[in-house]
């Protein structure tokens, strides 16, 4: 134990005060009152006047006698539950720094159950400010490991209490005292393992990231030590997480921190390697989306699900992540792979026979609450992915194995991602498997293969596609959509909008109802006068109607933009000022002049 220090029978009361919770000078005649009045509230006296006596007793000069009586109404008030953690730590300290605990060791061995209830408390505060030799007092007393303590307002058990501190001496002097690693308290919201893994990987990642380059890694060995003498003592290692606390498995938890001893060391234990919760994506997931071979090799020996988190299996637990807003848990292996750009992982995962397109979420498990209507469900394909790489190996593997060319329906084609990168090696690629060219936009943005070409202006990848059937008329997506011709205005290629023209594209094609312009209304809102010049030639109408939602006819759109030139040609060629405005996100003329 720690030296004792001399302490006088003024800083006695002047913690006992501070204990009950009543702020007052330890030396003012108003001390016995104030005392006496805030204990008289949850002590019931055996006799009329004791409690005021024996608060007298504390004013005398006597620091035993004030040391008793301290100790005396701690310990009621600790069993009554009464005393909050702070406090019982507070209090222990002065016990140690005071050299008092022979007078806690007298009391102890009366053997009361207000004593037994108030050591309880003392072991887990002891454990909780590492004071060894304290714990393995109060252990030799007979004192019970497994009894939650510690303050009113956080009753813990001892061992956790150890874990949360890393203090390997004092996990293993609790576990041969009988301390049960399954054992918890009400509001102890997890295990001392769980408390081991998923706060030791945390603490871990952050000692990796401060100091990358020189690391100490004994830090590490006492995690996995801690662990492993967990587990020794019969820890479970597959408890269930819970949203509030621990969202993640402990063996996901070890995954998502890339520490492959700890994952070996659950997987020896039996953890469930497949297991999926509504918080919690399986430990193969896991790994592609952390994106380490090693662990994923590691998971896939031990019978990992390449196809998580499809199946029959996982389908209450893919309803509740949707529901919870864990829509990353809908992602499979490959899919994450992809994602990453690494060829490695998809070849592993496909030798383990992997779907080579991922996981399409059913109906049940699209997130309407959580996206707009008009809005597509992000998942994409591995070959979606590989394509916005720009990874030819990687799409070539893929379609090798047999993905399906056009994607499942989320996002778009693989096609239309090639044009919208302007690749024209992949774009070929896929037009040679066959891919849809004339697939229909996305909801939100979206663009066929041709209007994403027409945008970004590549007249070579515009004739490629039209070369192959695209059509240059196809209709522009509900939200935010442009036709060929539409989208080509932003590029300001006018030799390219002229090819179009030429080729049968409609100048005044309606516009997407949401946010949608007409040819003329996307040249006068970037105010090129050479396009609305060209435009107005070729027969645009000059007071197409704007969009129903957030569209602005040509003079609004001019105006707002203040392009001065563009609205004085528009006035000239008739633009309406009283054109009415959109039904939702529209803007006057008037408005519109500032």
């Amino acid at each position: 134990m720690s030296p004792t220090t001399q302490i006088s029978s003024r800083e006695v009361r002047s913690l006992f005060a501070e204990i009950i919770g009543e702020s007052v000078d330890p030396d003012s005649p108003e001390f016995l009152s104030k005392v006496a009045s805030e204990l008289d509230d949850v002590i019931i006296e055996c006799e009329e006047g004791e409690l005021l006596r024996n608060i007298k007793k504390m004013v005398g000069p006597s620091t035993l006698e004030s040391s008793f009586q301290l100790l005396r109404y701690s310990i009621y008030l600790s069993s009554n539950n009464l005393l909050s953690t702070r406090h019982t730590d507070k209090l222990l300290k002065w016990v140690v720094e005071s050299g008092q605990f022979p007078i806690i060791d007298r009391l102890i061995r009366m053997k009361k159950s207000s004593t037994e209830v108030f050591a309880s408390n003392l072991l887990v505060s002891a454990t909780r400010q590492q004071y060894v030799e304290i714990v393995r007092a109060l252990i030799a007393l007979g004192i019970k490991v497994n009894i939650p303590g510690g303050g009113q307002d956080d009753k813990l058990t001892a061992l956790y209490e150890a874990a949360v501190n890393r203090d390997i001496g004092l996990v293993r002097l609790l576990l041969d005292a009988g301390a049960d690693p399954n054992c918890t308290a009400p509001n102890q919201s997890i295990s001392p393992l769980q408390e081991a893994v998923i706060e030791g990987c945390s603490f871990r990642s952050w000692r990796l990231s401060a100091a990358r380059a020189h690391v100490d890694v004994s830090w590490e060995k006492d995690d996995l030590e801690l662990c492993h003498m967990l587990l020794e003592a019969g820890a479970d290692v597959n408890i269930a997480p819970n949203k509030n606390f621990v969202q993640s498995t402990m063996l996901l938890s070890a995954v998502r921190q890339l520490n492959s001893k700890l994952v070996t060391m659950l997987l020896d234990s039996k953890a469930h390697v497949n297991l999926m919760t509504k918080t919690s994506m399986t430990a193969l997931q896991g790994a592609a989306r952390y994106n380490s071979i090693e662990i994923a090799q590691l998971l896939l020996n031990a019978g990992g699900d390449v196809d998580a988190p499809a199946g029959k299996g996982y389908k209450t637990a893919r309803i509740d992540a949707a529901e919870y807003g864990g829509f990353e848990h809908l992602i499979s292996p490959i899919q994450y792979a992809a994602f990453h750009d690494d060829i490695e992982m998809v070849q592993i995962f496909l030798d383990a026979g992997a779907d080579v397109d991922g996981y399409l979420p059913t109906e049940d498990e699209y997130p309407y609450h959580y996206y707009d209507s008009t809005e597509d469900y992000s998942t994409e394909t591995p070959l979606q992915w590989a394509v916005r790489h720009e990874n030819t190996v990687l799409v070539r593997l893929l379609l090798l194995a047999g993905a399906e060319i056009d994607g499942l329906g989320h996002g778009p084609t693989p096609l239309q991602i090639a044009a919208g990168r302007g690749s024209i090696k992949l774009v070929n690629i896929l037009l040679k498997k066959h891919a849809s060219i004339n697939a229909s936009p996305i909801k939100s943005c979206g663009r066929t293969a041709l209007q994403a070409a027409t945008e970004r202006g590549n007249s070579d990848l515009v004739k490629i596609l039209m070369d192959a059937g695209a059509n240059v008329n196809a209709e522009a997506g509900p939200n935010e959509g442009r036709t060929a011709l539409q989208a080509a205005v932003d590029s300001k290629n006018i030799e390219l909008i002229e090819v179009l023209i030429a080729n049968g594209a409609d100048i005044n094609a309606e516009p997407s109802p949401d946010a949608g312009r007409t040819c003329l209304q996307a040249a006068a809102e970037i105010g090129n006068c050479e396009m609305i010049q060209m435009f107005l030639n070729r027969g645009a109408n000059i007071n197409a109607p704007a969009a129903s939602e957030n569209g602005r006819t040509a003079l609004q759109a001019a105006l707002e933009n203040n392009h001065t030139l563009a609205v004085e040609i528009l006035l000239k060629a008739g633009a309406d000022i009283n054109a009415p405005p959109s039904k939702s996100g529209g803007l006057t003329t008037i408005q519109g002049f500032k």
